[in-house]
């Protein structure tokens, strides 16, 4: 007899119960033992409690029971003094004044920025005032010239060239001009 091995039917393994991967199996029976593992600490830590402990002289001593401290219940009231905020007021009264004293120059050549010049004070000292808000520590340098004085605005010396081209670059970033004098 002849066998049809092109249409023989082929068994399929059916199981009733689904597989479990060995993963989930590891992760449950390590569960379980860490839970088995606490409780028997938390039994063992219990009995510990509840144990009587010897002493030097040999005479059991118990364990000496927890007691609940209560806490001493003061109430402590702290003294309500009204904050005073002054500066709101005495601020905005008060005049900046600076005064700044021209710095000794030597004999050596040395190098002042000069930033603007005034046939009065009162204008100079309101134009320091403006530069020294900026941030740059300027000075009013007097001059006479026949029979008039004029209120220059330095910032300076330098001793060399280089460091006082650093510093009007600075001032040329704060929207101020300045020349460049050889004192």
């Amino acid at each position: 007899m002849a066998r049809d091995y092109a249409h023989r039917s082929r068994s399929k393994k059916t199981s009733s119960s689904p597989r479990i991967p060995k993963i989930v199996l590891i992760v449950i029976v390590v569960l379980v033992a860490l839970l088995v593992f606490g409780l028997a600490f938390i039994k063992h830590d219990f009995k510990m409690k509840n144990q009587i402990l010897p002493t030097k002289g040999g005479a059991p001593v118990e364990q000496a029971k927890s007691v609940k401290e209560t806490p001493i219940k003061t109430k402590i009231t702290p003294k309500k003094t009204p904050v005073k905020f002054d500066f709101y007021n005495v601020l905005p009264k008060m005049k900046v004044s600076a005064t700044i004293e021209a710095p000794v120059v030597s004999n050596s050549s040395q190098y002042v920025l000069q930033l603007a010049s005034f046939n009065s004070e009162q204008p100079a000292k309101v134009f320091q005032e403006k530069v020294l808000k900026k941030g740059f520590r300027v000075f009013i340098f007097p001059a006479v010239r026949g029979d008039e004085t004029w209120y220059r605005i330095q910032m300076g010396p330098y001793k060399n060239q280089d460091m006082a081209e650093t510093a009007r670059n600075k001032l040329e970033d704060a929207k101020l001009s300045s020349i460049l004098v050889t004192v």
